[in-house]
């Protein structure tokens, strides 16, 4: 999808607005971060894990964890 978002001050910084359909497609809520990258005239913002995929990778981890603990008895 593409669209024109305007460019507004927010204090000494600039910022944007996304809109509401979008937030809820992409499923981000106030305070969640979004990875910038940007090269000569392009800005991309990505979504982080969710908190679905953060916990898996915790679980993954700890039961990685476990196994070498295990293995060492």
């Amino acid at each position: 999808m593409h669209g024109t978002i305007k460019v507004r001050k927010i204090g000494n910084s600039l910022g944007i607005i996304i809109p509401q359909f979008v937030t809820k497609q992409v499923r981000i809520k106030e305070g969640h971060l979004l990875k910038m990258t940007y090269h000569e005239n392009t800005i991309e913002l990505t979504t982080g894990p969710t908190d679905k995929q953060r916990l898996d990778a915790y679980i993954t981890k700890v039961l990685l964890e476990n196994e070498k603990l295990t293995r060492l008895r």
